[in-house]
């Protein structure tokens, strides 16, 4: 289906046969990335790998805990901006109504809170810089994502330069999928169990069969808990923390399916077609009273915190 949203022409990717053709047959013409100017403000010029335009760079920790005050803060600073970059933008689709960006009060919000992950994230680079221990090669298993950047950075490693900005891009990137999505997809999968006391039980068993005793659960452990592995597929297919895929637009005119598609056209994949309910034919969910609005953003979490 192909809709035209503002100047932008969207194709809607929505079926099993159409996302083949797009993101497997056809992937070299489809991997450009579309600007975005919330992206630009919150992820350095776009210049992160989730959101850079397709090209050499494209293809190509932090080495202690952050807690306390400035890690919560740091946290509620990136979940502000994820919600930012959920959040649809007129002026991405209507160019001349940019504008109602600045008025409206959303470029400000942006601006405020990446300031505040920006001067983090220079402190964190300049406390590796100054450490030094990026310059030895042989010391990989103590060094960190940072010390790694940074002597890519210094070496030329991957045949074009990166500079400080792009190293906190890829650092926030670092961030943002391994927290907040993480976090979203955990607090789901505790509301379902809650909602449903018959699986809960039925996970409670299992997990004290598997374990019988230890005090620790390994890896091997987790590969026997089955029932366990379920639940949690399960949460991802009713709540998926992202329910649009990376949106990307062709780098040139390309047929899919036999129909011509232009050169610039933004492609949006649902990735909620398969979020159907279904009922068990016997047996009792239980109470399911538990209220599970959800709230906008890049990541689809609950709009009211699940606290015990």
């Amino acid at each position: 289906m192909l809709l035209h949203l503002g100047k932008v022409p969207v194709l809607v990717v929505s079926t099993t046969e159409a996302a083949r053709e797009v993101l497997k047959t056809h992937d070299p013409v489809f991997s450009n990335k579309p600007h975005r100017k919330m992206f630009d403000i919150l992820l350095y010029g776009s210049e992160d790998v989730a959101s850079a335009a397709y090209g050499n760079y494209w293809r190509a920790a932090l080495g202690r805990r952050y807690s306390g005050e400035g890690g919560s803060k740091l946290c509620t600073q990136i979940n502000e901006m994820v919600e930012l970059m959920g959040t649809p933008l007129l002026g991405d689709y209507i160019p001349w109504l940019d504008w109602l960006g600045r008025v409206n009060g959303m470029y400000g919000r942006a601006e405020r809170a990446v300031k505040q992950v920006d001067e983090f994230f220079d402190e964190v680079v300049d406390e590796h810089v100054s450490k030094g221990g990026h310059d030895d090669a042989n010391e990989d298993d103590q060094n960190d994502l940072v010390d790694i950047l940074l002597r890519i950075q210094k070496t030329n490693a991957m045949g074009f330069e990166i500079d400080k900005t792009t190293i906190k891009a890829l650092i926030l990137d670092m961030f943002g999928a391994g927290t907040e999505t993480t976090s979203t997809i955990l607090e789901w999968i505790m509301t379902e169990i809650l909602r449903h006391p018959i699986v809960m039980h039925k996970l409670q068993g299992e997990v004290r069969n598997v374990v019988r005793g230890k005090h620790h659960i390994s890896e091997e452990d987790l590969i026997n808990m089955h029932y366990l592995m379920a639940v949690i597929k399960e949460t991802f297919r009713l709540h998926p923390p992202v329910t649009i895929l990376a949106p990307r637009e062709s780098m040139q005119n390309t047929k899919v399916m036999g129909y011509d598609i232009a050169a610039g056209t933004q492609i949006a994949s649902p990735n909620c077609v398969h979020q159907f309910n279904w009922v068990i034919p016997k047996g009792d969910l239980e109470d399911q009273t538990m209220d599970i609005t959800e709230t906008t953003g890049l990541t689809i979490h609950r709009k009211y915190p699940l606290i015990a």
